[in-house]
């Protein structure tokens, strides 16, 4: 039985660069302006395991030397097994042939391999990673604790998680998986669609200077309840 694509996604600055990732391990970058598929494979990199999510993390934040050039200068790969890696792009005017079959496979060097995230961020389970104009967003669930958690991830200069930033989503779904996250930058609203058939929305509330803030979960049933008020930064959904 053949691999199956699990992730597509187009550059935002490119309307012809398409990137695949599958369960086969691979994320592929294609041109698909040229016709032959072998000739619009540009760049492949090799996971290691079965892609869950892939997708172009831009130099708007990656401060890249090479931004003028690619404003999509990494690509970052989360697999089934809660493994991540971000990659260099490869420059596609510099052709594949400058490159060595090794540095092909592998789509270069790995720019930072953060092994098994759940280790990392404590948590059960990554949802997503989420790219903002600022930085990436994973978001990783714990269905013992029941929240859902945002961490950040920026390169300054090297790739880290910014635990000590992290946007907590209180009770988030219950025991229930959270399988989808949407984030609305512009608004500062979340949204949140959970194995338990709903869908809920987060808005930020207070001061937006606060190391750890947390997101009050919404009421299920009934009138919504009234929310005390706090000298900490809070979220709370409507």
């Amino acid at each position: 039985m053949g691999s199956l694509r699990t992730q597509l996604s187009f550059s935002e600055y490119s309307s012809t660069t398409l990137l695949s990732g599958s369960t086969d391990g691979l994320v592929n970058v294609f041109n698909t302006a040229i016709g032959d598929e072998d000739d619009a494979l540009l760049q492949v990199a090799n996971h290691g395991a079965s892609i869950h999510h892939a997708g172009f993390a831009a130099s708007t934040f990656s401060n890249s030397r090479s931004s003028a050039d690619m404003p999509d200068a990494f690509l970052y790969a989360l697999s089934h097994d809660e493994t991540m890696s971000i990659y260099p792009r490869i420059d596609s005017d510099s052709g594949k042939e400058d490159m060595n079959e090794a540095e092909y496979d592998a789509g270069g060097e790995e720019t930072a391999n953060f092994g098994d995230l759940r280790q990392k961020l404590h948590c059960d389970y990554v949802v997503d990673i989420l790219p903002t104009p600022n930085n990436l967003i994973l978001a990783a669930g714990s269905q013992r604790e029941q929240h859902l958690d945002l961490v950040p991830l920026a390169r300054s200069p090297e790739w880290r998680l910014q635990s000590e930033h992290l946007v907590r989503l209180v009770a988030a779904h219950g025991g229930d998986i959270v399988r989808s996250v949407h984030i609305d930058a512009k608004r500062s609203v979340v949204y949140t669609g959970g194995e338990d058939g709903l869908v809920k929305a987060w808005r930020l509330d207070g001061d937006e200077h606060s190391e750890a803030p947390t997101l009050v979960p919404e009421s299920n049933s009934g009138p919504p309840a009234k929310q005390k008020k706090r000298k900490d930064k809070r979220y709370r959904p409507y």
